[in-house]
């Protein structure tokens, strides 16, 4: 038996619930959960906590947002809630029922496989493990007659043409009316409506209704390009759903729920030539990616009491996003071994015409091919494609972060004893997934997205992968080379590269003893020591102390970052450029350009200065 942790709510206390509870009727609960901390099982408490599972379901994945129709009879005591077995003793559990060796480098435990969990939870390079249970990000609502749940806009701007879908729950049978409009303002700041459905359908519990739209008259979306300031605020589009009762007395209608989103239409394709072996091209203009990588995780290890909700995490990133803008970047990558955007930072990038390159939350593992876990994963692909593609600004899907890569290069096979029907069960399933599956459910979902199954599509130990495909460029740190060969060979997309540096005084008062300890890549404080005395002109005096080290690796990082930022734009051949990693989410010494107190080091102000300077 698993040990549980419960998160429970009252019925009373929820949004959307009557001041005055009514007589007792069938109540319609909404379950909006963006992410799940864990697997969970949702359920209802008729009256006293005695009777946990009785009208119980599992919610189908540790993304799935849920809703369901509570048995008529609800009262205001009634309660919800979510129930959390313990995660490592069902990663053990599961593991056991498995059997196979998996690669876990970051995790010794070697739970990563065996849980829908981000990767960085389990620790990284630049973080300690810190798993999260509990409800994550999410939002519960009452609603006593009807609810609209999911609302859903694909859009196929090939075929301009959109797809849109809501679920409709039902407290009472009957005739319910949807009226779905989209809105704009035009070019003359006038406000456009346009009718897309108004149909009276009979439902009798939950129904999905679904339909299409035509797109030829909508504005297009137009992200920022690189180094410039956008003249005028992208075009986004106000999809809204309303929800009408028919079955009143003499025919009256009367609204019982809205929902709404915001979308966009525009194109992205991927131009790969000999001049352009990598480059996006949305809307038919080639576009220069300058920015960064952004981790999206909690932190809860390096200052317990103090740590903020992800919420709070969620406006530092937006301000920062909205600072990246200003300053002349233009994409924002979310690394695969982190959380995925929330509605609030795809909103954001959305009305900013930042472009977002998304990630699955796949990463430092290979994960099983049956089972449990596979189901999740399956699950939870579809679940955030339907999310992530509603926003023009994602305008990349990628499948995973390093994990073919890894497989062909780092020598798992041999570390873990992964031989034989193993391995090949392992590679097989790795191509199954993420070059059949997920094109399969991006064909069907949102035709036209562009998706990569991996990144980086090449190595960075050879000349030659710096010709096609793009490149996580770790020749630096990794391959131990100077930094100068960032600027000399250049590949067509640097998707991540970076050179780490201290953290600021008020993150390093917290440390206790040595300040090696803080940083958590296997190559140590040997090789950074070994960059500064051979790249700086720091005295060994002044690198004897932690002051003057973590004073010379933050300029040193700066003056790499502009350097290199600025060759990489100059390249006409390099595509993009995005920088590793803009924000920290442990005490580390690592590649950030915001410590964990969410203060710029010095490399913050070199990189906007060096894509302000960008004319592409």
């Amino acid at each position: 038996m698993l040990d549980t942790a419960l998160v429970v709510w009252a019925l009373a206390s929820l949004p959307g619930a009557p001041t005055v509870w009514p007589e007792p009727q069938a109540t319609v609960v909404v379950w909006e959960l963006e992410e799940v901390d864990g697997p969970a099982l949702a359920f209802y408490e008729p009256g006293t906590p005695s009777s946990l599972g009785t009208s119980s379901r599992w919610i189908p994945g540790p993304l799935e947002p849920s809703s369901w129709v509570l048995p008529r009879g609800t009262r205001s005591t009634d309660r919800v809630g979510m129930a959390f077995p313990d995660a490592d003793e069902l990663a053990r559990v599961r593991r056991a029922a498995d059997g196979k060796p998996y690669p876990t480098d970051n995790d010794p435990a070697g739970r990563t496989p065996h849980l829908r969990r981000p990767g960085v939870e389990y620790g990284w390079d630049f973080s300690r493990p810190q798993p999260q249970t509990g409800p994550g990000t999410h939002r519960i609502r009452v609603r006593s007659e009807a609810a609209l749940v999911e609302p859903v806009f694909h859009q196929d701007a090939l075929a301009q043409e959109g797809t849109w879908s809501v679920r409709a729950a039902v407290a009472a049978p009957g005739n319910y009316r949807t009226a779905v409009t989209a809105e704009w303002t035009d070019a003359a700041g006038h406000r456009v409506v346009q009718t897309v459905s108004n149909q009276v359908h009979q439902i009798a519990d939950e129904r999905e209704l679904s339909g299409s739209v035509a797109l030829q008259d909508w504005p297009l979306w137009q992200p920022r390009q690189a180094g410039g300031r956008l003249r005028t605020l992208p075009q986004r589009v106000h999809m809204k759903w309303q929800l009408w009762a028919v079955d009143g007395p003499a025919g009256a209608e009367h609204l019982v729920d809205s929902a709404s989103l915001w979308t966009g239409k525009r194109t992205v394709d991927l131009e790969q030539t000999p001049e352009h072996p990598f480059a996006l091209v949305v809307n038919g203009e080639r576009r220069f990616c300058a920015g960064v990588n952004a981790v999206r995780a909690q932190n809860r290890t390096a200052y317990p009491a103090e740590s903020p909700t992800l919420r709070e995490e969620d406006v530092v990133l937006q301000q920062r996003m909205e600072e990246l803008a200003r300053s002349g970047a233009n994409t924002v990558r979310f690394w695969g071994g982190g959380r995925y955007p929330s509605e609030r930072l795809l909103r954001c990038a959305d009305s900013l015409g930042l472009m977002l390159w998304v990630d699955f939350s796949f990463a430092g593992t290979v994960y099983p091919t049956s089972g449990p876990v596979f189901e999740e994963m399956k699950q939870e692909v579809e679940r955030q494609t339907a999310r992530l593609t509603a926003h023009p600004s994602v305008v990349l899907l990628c499948g995973n972060n390093e994990l073919e890569v890894a497989w062909n290069h780092w020598g798992w096979q041999k570390k873990y004893g992964i031989h034989g029907q193993d391995s090949l069960q392992m590679a097989q399933g790795m191509q199954s997934f993420f070059r059949e599956f997920v094109p399969t459910v991006l064909a069907r979902q949102a035709p036209g997205t562009l998706y990569l199954p991996t990144s980086p599509l090449s190595n960075w130990g050879k000349p030659s992968d710096f010709q096609t495909g793009n490149n996580h460029d770790w020749r630096v740190w990794h391959g131990e080379q100077p930094t100068a060969v960032l600027a000399e060979r250049i590949a067509p997309f640097v998707t991540e590269w970076g050179v780490p540096s201290y953290p600021g005084p008020s993150v390093r008062q917290r440390w206790v003893g040595s300040n090696d300890h803080y940083l958590f890549s296997y190559k140590g404080m040997r090789l950074l020591n070994r960059y500064l005395e051979n790249e700086t002109h720091a005295s060994q005096r002044s690198l004897a102390t932690e002051r003057g080290r973590a004073r010379w690796s933050r300029r040193w990082q700066a003056r790499v970052l502009s350097r290199t930022i600025t060759a990489q734009a100059a390249d006409p051949r390099c595509g993009g450029s995005l920088v590793w990693q803009l924000n920290d989410v442990d005490d580390a010494i690592s590649w950030s350009l915001l410590d964990a107190d969410n203060r710029p080091k010095p490399a913050w102000r070199a990189a906007k200065r060096a894509w302000r300077r960008i004319r592409r």
